[in-house]
């Protein structure tokens, strides 16, 4: 995960950390939370900023390209963008610049999947123990 901005969509250009009172002024696009845990945390979410929640990935890309805001992002699904240079890395005070994150898919033993679901999990397995 990276922090990206359309090329001047911060005004001026900032070619250095941008502070979090700067920031503020600025919509910051984020994924909305589904988790229907009351300890929702918020990671990486500027409090006290302007948002746009989104639903999916593709829509928050959609909206910082076209400078609506700025966010995180999963390098693999920007990385063209970053490359063509219609979205740049950005620097924001108390924000790791990338991250990285484990993806983890669990099932329940015994309980039936459909053929969709079998298959994506004997993907996800090839080669590993399936205990």
């Amino acid at each position: 995960m990276i922090n990206v901005a359309a090329p001047g969509y911060f005004k001026p250009p900032k070619r250095r950390t941008i502070s979090v009172d700067e920031v503020r002024g600025y919509a910051q696009v984020i994924v909305r939370d589904t988790a229907q845990s009351a300890d929702k945390v918020s990671l990486f979410v500027i409090p006290g900023a302007r948002h746009w929640k989104v639903s999916d990935l593709t829509t928050k890309k959609e909206l910082l390209l076209a400078g609506l805001g700025w966010g995180r992002m999963p390098v693999h699904v920007i990385s063209e963008e970053l490359e063509s240079g219609c979205l740049i890395p950005i620097r924001v005070e108390g924000l790791p610049v990338n991250t990285e994150a484990d993806m983890l898919a669990i099932r329940i033993v015994g309980r039936a999947v459909g053929p969709i679901g079998a298959r994506i999990w004997q993907e996800f397995t090839a080669g590993q123990d399936q205990s």
